[in-house]
């Protein structure tokens, strides 16, 4: 087979603003996408379309420890030395063609895909939005492979306090050792968690406490942690990503806020 060699990359920067407020958060905006085409024996050849449209802070918006973890979160394993090394290696993914039973198959960079053939699509999106107090950046990667009956997704929100410049944890907030129990009220008690409640997996139903995801994210209002909850953990595939919604104020009246996060809602 003739090798064929493209580089398709799109790249901009462009000045954003996460959001419209007195103290406005600044981003830059970076996009790119790369086709592979991946020939697994003479009869068998399929192909790979990656893409990235990345929401990222301005240099100098964050510190180099919040970026860090930033990196980490939206790279994982395609993580390099530094952004650009980040999306080379992203764009340089074959997904789940790359390695198979220790067998690495032959790639080619090619400029466009095939019309009318299946392939396997990897998305990478980070969105953001900032209030006076947090800035949450929302981390979503999708993945769908060819011949297959659906994608899989996630969507991963990291939390920044703007006081302190630091990523938050739940732990940060409340004792998540004793979060259980009112994750599984306020699953079986709150209208806002009632689409939660009708999509539980049977051996959740009843239960007096739930598994607590350390994935959250804060409501603009500051009244609410909503805790992120990925495919399959709670609910089937067809439910997708649920988001378990938790008060303030019931989170007051059953367990104690942490310093932190007393300190974060003391206006609610």
């Amino acid at each position: 087979m003739k090798t064929r060699l493209y580089l398709l990359v799109a790249a901009s920067l462009l000045a954003a603003s996460c959001a419209q407020q007195p103290n406005e958060f600044s981003t830059r905006n970076l996009k790119g996408e790369r086709n592979w085409e991946v020939t697994i024996d003479d009869s068998t050849t399929t192909w790979v379309h990656n893409s990235y449209n990345l929401e990222w802070p301005s240099r100098g918006a964050v510190s180099s420890a919040v970026e860090e973890e930033l990196l980490n979160a939206v790279f994982g394993s395609q993580r390099g030395k530094d952004l650009r090394r980040c999306c080379e290696n992203y764009l340089n993914s074959q997904g789940l063609m790359e390695d198979v039973e220790g067998v690495r198959y032959p790639c080619y960079q090619i400029d466009a895909l095939p019309d009318t053939v299946p392939y396997t699509e990897q998305e990478l999106t980070v969105s953001c939005r900032a209030t006076e107090r947090l800035v949450t950046f929302d981390i979503t990667s999708y993945v769908f492979p060819a011949h297959a009956a659906h994608g899989f997704y996630d969507v991963t929100p990291l939390v920044i306090d703007r006081e302190s410049g630091r990523v938050l944890h739940l732990t940060d907030l409340v004792d998540t050792n004793a979060l259980g129990p009112i994750v599984a009220r306020a699953v079986d008690k709150l209208p806002a968690n009632s689409q939660v409640k009708e999509c539980l997996f049977d051996e959740f139903r009843g239960q007096q406490t739930l598994p607590v995801s350390q994935v959250f994210n804060v409501s603009d209002g500051m009244d609410t942690i909503r805790l992120v909850y990925g495919l399959y953990w709670l609910t089937p595939y067809a439910c997708g990503i649920q988001e378990v919604s938790l008060p303030v104020g019931m989170l007051r009246e059953n367990m104690a806020l942490t310093d932190k996060g007393l300190k974060l809602f003391s206006q609610q």
